[in-house]
């Protein structure tokens, strides 16, 4: 029931919005993960993203990456993604991350701080001299519900730190329902905006997230 309603709610928003957005899409994920022991964890995720009103792929990724976590509440990560564009262009893009997240019951808070670099070519000046480097903050909300639910919400910031650029880019806000079908597997279904700032053209982007996730 909660997850009927759940897929209204995301067609009813995104409906009221069409008439002001600059894109809707679609992203589709599959990950692996696995616990080596009680601080080390590695996940393998695959992507899909559809644009153009969810008519066309645009671009798909291959992402691995690595957590530490020496304490029960305080995470560090290290990702690396590969990215293939529609339009035959490579990207790659390495990030690290790290991430409080307490338990404080039913209902939990999160934070985490990312610095991200994404580039084409693997040479120093593309790596190290690129206008893709960011530092993002992330705040959110975890809420345990019943019958093996749980719903989060988000607020994503992505801050260039380019010599060239220094300045806020990016909002991304996320409402998400998960479910876990047992002990190792899941399934999420959610709804995010991404909302440009302080450029030219600011795009709009209305994108409905389909995610099953197993552990091995």
């Amino acid at each position: 029931m909660r997850l009927g309603g759940f897929i209204l709610f995301c067609c009813f928003i995104s409906g009221a919005l069409h008439a002001q957005m600059s894109d809707a899409g679609a992203w589709f994920s599959a990950s692996l993960s696995h616990k080596w022991n009680k601080k080390w964890s590695s996940e393998l995720e695959t992507q899909l993203r559809m644009d153009q009103n969810i008519s066309r792929l645009n671009r798909g990724f291959e992402e691995l990456s690595l957590e530490y976590r020496p304490i029960s509440w305080l995470r560090f990560s290290g990702h690396y993604r590969a990215t293939w564009v529609n339009n035959g262009n490579f990207r790659s893009r390495t990030f690290f991350d790290l991430a409080v997240k307490p338990n404080l019951g039913k209902i939990s808070p999160f934070y985490r701080i990312r610095y991200q670099n994404q580039f084409s070519d693997f040479n120093q000046e593309d790596i190290f001299g690129n206008n893709n480097r960011f530092i993002r903050n992330k705040f959110g909300i975890n809420w345990d519900l019943p019958k093996k639910f749980n719903a989060s919400a988000s607020v994503d910031s992505w801050y260039n730190i380019a010599s060239n650029s220094r300045q806020l880019e990016n909002f991304r806000y996320y409402l998400g329902l998960e479910k876990e079908i047992n002990k190792s597997q899941s399934i999420e279904l959610g709804y995010q905006i991404d909302w440009e700032v302080n450029q030219r053209n600011p795009a709009r982007t209305y994108v409905i997230y389909l995610g099953w996730k197993h552990k091995i």
